[in-house]
């Protein structure tokens, strides 16, 4: 069985789609095309027979993501927002079309879902938001403060974190975090940042844990970091404050 011979040759619904997956109503890959593959970061071999659930559907939105499963099936349709976890524990946010299909050899259903990489957008209108919200009263803060969104992208810097590290704020918005951290310490940082997003808390400095920054020179120092949720709006903001513990 093949998207193709499912969809039937003009079929062009989910042609505008990154990515497109045909699953069971229950959330079993049957089909995962070339743009999941380069979307989500598995194979077709890798995803196929497996639950999105267990691939990229993050875990405190499972409940949510089966609920639209369960109003595709009611409905035949359903178009949301949301954020996946690729194969490499990074995120991204997605515009997520699914729709009921039938194989009209076997006359079972399916849920056919075209996902599309909105994260640019959803990077401009976080980094509006907090700029309105937080922009002049972080000015004031004697430490770098840094507020990063569900992906890892920079969306507030204020005047200290740029003295900090060495970079301009233009430089850094919209980058992701880990352009702070030194190299070697970057391998696992982008899953434990989906980790801590799936249960966001309250860390204070002075954790215990050896941190370093990387300044726009190439060179590391050690810092301490506090981090904080936010949540304005719906969405999941963390707020980093950074202290540089050179001379300490």
């Amino acid at each position: 069985m093949s998207i193709s011979s499912i969809l039937g040759r003009n079929d062009t619904t989910d042609e505008h789609a990154d990515a497109v997956i045909v699953m069971t109503l229950e959330g079993n890959a049957v089909q995962w095309d070339e743009g999941a593959e380069r979307l989500f970061g598995y194979t077709s071999a890798e995803a196929l027979g497996h639950s999105v659930f267990e691939l990229i559907v993050l875990a405190d939105q499972a409940q949510g993501e089966r609920q639209l499963l369960e109003e595709t099936v009611e409905d035949g349709a359903s178009n949301f927002e949301c954020v996946y976890r690729r194969k490499d524990g990074s995120m991204f946010y997605a515009d997520s079309s699914s729709r009921i299909l039938t194989d009209p050899e076997s006359n079972r259903k399916f849920i056919i879902s075209g996902k599309t990489d909105i994260t640019k957008l959803t990077l401009a209108r976080d980094m509006k938001q907090v700029d309105e919200k937080f922009g002049e009263l972080l000015e004031s803060m004697p430490d770098g403060i840094l507020m990063t969104n569900l992906t890892g992208h920079i969306v507030l810097v204020n005047s200290q974190t740029e003295r900090i590290f060495g970079y301009q704020r233009g430089e850094l918005l919209g980058q992701l975090v880990e352009v702070l951290i030194p190299e070697r310490f970057r391998g696992g940082h982008a899953g434990r940042r989906t980790t801590y997003f799936v249960q966001p808390h309250v860390r204070s400095m002075r954790s215990g844990m050896e941190l370093y920054g990387l300044r726009k020179d190439g060179t590391e120092f050690p810092v301490d970091i506090s981090l904080s949720p936010l949540q304005p709006e719906g969405s999941t903001i963390v707020v980093s404050a950074i202290r540089d513990m050179s001379e300490r």
